[in-house]
């Protein structure tokens, strides 16, 4: 139902060239079969399988789109249980009334809302 995007080992789908990924760093994807749906990041078990392996309590959430995906894995995280993190200011969405209110949704369910500097 989406325009394609973020396709698999296409220049859309790869990281920003200023993110620092550690050379030890898990990669889980979600989304990887078409004719699935999924916005959630906790759509696929095994992220939060890895989470919990490495004892994380609390995760950080960005990207791509907020009113979409990155509520989806916000809410996705409560439900599992960890204290979420959205960086509102590394997020874009789809349209500016259904982002801000996805972030007054995470944050009503729990989330903590901030920008990316506040938590440094």
């Amino acid at each position: 139902s989406w325009p394609e995007h973020c396709v698999q080992y296409s220049p859309g789908a790869e990281f920003h060239g200023s993110l620092h990924v550690p050379m030890d760093a898990r990669i889980i994807s979600k989304g990887t079969d078409p004719d699935v749906e999924e916005y959630s990041g906790f759509a696929n078990p095994e992220l939060d399988t890895e989470l919990k392996r490495r004892g994380i309590t609390r995760v950080f959430v960005c990207g791509l789109a907020t009113d979409y995906c990155v509520k989806a894995t916000a809410l996705g995280a409560l439900a599992a249980g960890y204290a979420t993190v959205v960086l509102h200011d590394a997020c874009r969405g789809v349209a500016e009334e259904s982002s801000a209110a996805a972030l007054r949704e995470v944050e009503a369910a729990g989330a903590q809302v901030c920008s990316a500097e506040e938590i440094l």
